[in-house]
């Protein structure tokens, strides 16, 4: 019996009220039934809607090697409801059929294990050490942060930055017998936490006060460099009026209408809080006609050599 079969008989079991069908643990083991006594108890399988999320992330994941791939999706068949599972088992005959070649060949769990046991069995974790392209860096790690279908690892360096590292680009990463600097030392933890009287742990690890969300959002496509985020001014058509709340958690009552039309549609404007790097303006220059910068000027004439060189490219 194939297993498109098994799951229309499983579903067709559970939807006549008879049944709480459940997978085993153990997928190998089948399913069985819960019992009308356990109905109401918590089962701690991951439902298809959390199954696609995690599954659909990591396969598209260039930092996530397809061996990597294939033993955590092993390791999710124990954990899924049976429709989670027939989901798993599309993805892996996907692999089979076209492979993923834009995929690293690195196999990063280890780094990552070494980090997170740092980061959370020490009371103040270690500095680690590591190779990235050309450099060396010894860096006091503070978080890990999944944008763009990448992993990073978010850490300070001896500038008094943060700075935001490819896990998958990490090479040769050790522990150093030093403890990691408290990220409250950070001129990037005074800018977004500048009156904060701090009392509460003296840590260089993990710390639940600093905003790592605000902080994503602030350093587009995770670039980073040794400044910090400014304020940037810019009007935008309305069909991009979701992109551009959703991009920089903003509301509502945080953008107003300007007196501009353009290609007949309503035009708004807002104040967006941004670092000015690489990331800022292949961000804002993919949106051509539909997004202006009105200050401050160096961005403004930054955006317009960027353009310029790309125009005289075109001949």
């Amino acid at each position: 019996m194939g297993v498109k079969t098994i799951i229309k008989h499983v579903a067709d079991m559970k939807s006549s009220g008879l049944y709480n069908v459940k997978v085993h643990p153990n997928n190998r083991l089948g399913y069985y039934n819960v019992g009308e006594e356990k109905k109401n108890e918590e089962i701690k399988f991951l439902y298809i809607s959390e199954v696609i999320i995690i599954a659909t992330a990591l396969y598209r994941s260039p930092d996530v090697s397809v061996d990597t791939l294939r033993r955590i999706m092993d390791c999710l068949e124990n954990l899924v409801e049976v429709e989670g599972a027939s989901y798993l088992l599309f993805l892996k005959r996907h692999m089979k059929r076209w492979g993923i070649p834009r995929k690293t060949t690195r196999d990063i769990r280890s780094t990552i294990n070494k980090l997170w046991k740092n980061l959370t069995n020490n009371i103040i974790p270690k500095k680690v050490k590591f190779s990235y392209g050309n450099a060396k860096y010894i860096v006091s790690p503070y978080f890990f942060a999944w944008e763009n279908d990448e992993l990073y690892l978010i850490g300070g360096t001896a500038g008094q930055h943060l700075k935001n590292f490819k896990m998958v680009e990490i090479e040769n990463l050790m522990l150093v017998d030093e403890e990691a600097e408290p990220i409250r030392k950070t001129a990037d933890y005074l800018h977004y936490i500048p009156d904060e009287d701090f009392s509460g742990r003296d840590r260089g690890g993990l710390t639940i006060e600093f905003p790592l969300d605000r902080y994503i959002r602030e350093h587009i496509y995770m670039a980073s460099s040794e400044t910090l985020p400014i304020e940037i001014e810019i009007y935008f058509r309305a069909d991009m009026k979701d992109k551009i709340l959703t991009q920089f958690g903003l509301i509502e009552e945080n953008i107003c209408f300007a007196e501009e039309n353009w290609d007949g549609q309503k035009v708004f404007s807002t104040t967006i809080t941004a670092q000015e790097n690489d990331g800022l303006y292949q961000w804002l220059m993919q949106f051509g006609d539909r997004v202006k910068v009105i200050s401050p000027k160096i961005v403004r004439d930054n955006l317009k050599q960027r353009f310029c060189k790309a125009l005289n490219l075109l001949g």
